[in-house]
């Protein structure tokens, strides 16, 4: 059973072509067709899932949480001058695209204590989209982040379980 999956930077995913024949070749678009097929694929698995939830209430459609990084376009005059990795195929196929921004980190001397963060919703197939928001995040005494130790908690009473490496 899978509730979650949770698939972290797209930037860090790599096609085989590019593992294979190393970065010295590279092939412009690559990337972007590969987020096209992938999406492709995972959106028609949410829409069979969702008929299995229809014939089983038991059923559970999982989430798909897709975290990506902001780069810089260089020699932008106008407009925003941030993209993101992976063409369009990511926004076309999410059906939430929440950016985060933080505004604001308090410090202890040299280490953070905690950290203030805006977010602003710019897209929204579910609810009204352009919706802000700010929270705050107080960051432990320890070099540990409090999410980490949380996750380490479930592991423990085993509710989540980690695949991979972090």
């Amino acid at each position: 059973k899978l509730d979650l999956l949770v698939i972290d930077s797209l930037a860090f995913l790599a096609p085989h072509t590019e593992t294979v024949k190393g970065t010295g070749s590279m092939e412009p678009g690559l990337h972007a067709r590969m987020f096209g097929k992938a999406f492709r694929k995972m959106m028609a698995a949410q829409v069979r899932a969702q008929g299995m939830e229809i014939r089983d209430p038991n059923f559970v459609v999982p989430t798909i949480l897709v975290t990506n990084q902001k780069r810089f376009k260089v020699g932008v005059m106008f407009g925003d001058p941030t993209t993101t990795t992976g063409g369009e195929a990511p926004k076309f196929a999410i059906s939430t695209d929440t950016k985060f921004y933080r505004t604001k980190t308090q410090m202890n001397g040299e280490e953070p204590v905690s950290a203030e963060f805006l977010l602003t919703n710019t897209k929204n197939k579910t609810s009204s989209p352009f919706r802000k928001g700010a929270f705050g995040i107080q960051l432990a005494p320890t070099a540990t982040h409090p999410l980490g130790a949380v996750l380490d908690e479930t592991e423990l009473l085993r509710i989540a379980k980690q695949l991979g490496d972090i």
